[in-house]
């Protein structure tokens, strides 16, 4: 699954800070070139996630990496470790991503309108002006 972005993130148990920044692991430490991915199961992770562009706040989670083992690496508002990878330690929940019922009724909506226009606009109205003297 690849990632985006990541929001509503605590660290045990309180709120922790925005983290807009979000690349592949592998790709920052490494340069391999690829997305930011995991799996919810936590088998697989790549991926690094910052305050900001320097990344001088965060966390990073690597599966597959040069240094031959999966390590789980963070800043101070995560604990400011660097460790082996254990999934037991983690949890990532997805956002859920809006179906295509709520795209069906914009379309609709959009549908009826045009419609109605239409029909305002091909009436005739007739306006009768007295003037009394």
């Amino acid at each position: 699954m690849l990632i985006n972005s990541f929001s509503n993130l605590t660290f045990a148990g309180s709120p922790a800070p925005n983290l807009p920044f979000t690349e592949s692991a592998t790709n920052r430490f490494f340069g391999s070139g690829t997305p930011p991915v995991t799996t919810l199961n936590g088998i697989f992770q790549d991926f690094l996630t910052c305050t900001d562009i320097a990344c001088s706040d965060g966390f990073a989670l690597a599966s597959l990496n040069p240094f031959g083992f999966p390590f789980a690496t963070s800043g101070s508002s995560f604990g400011g470790i660097f460790e082996p990878y254990n999934s037991a330690n983690w949890s990532l929940t997805p956002a859920p991503v809006p179906g295509p019922l709520p795209v069906l009724g914009v379309a609709a909506a959009f549908g009826y309108s045009r419609k109605l226009r239409k029909r305002i606009k091909n009436a005739k109205t007739e306006v009768t002006i007295t003037t009394a003297v």
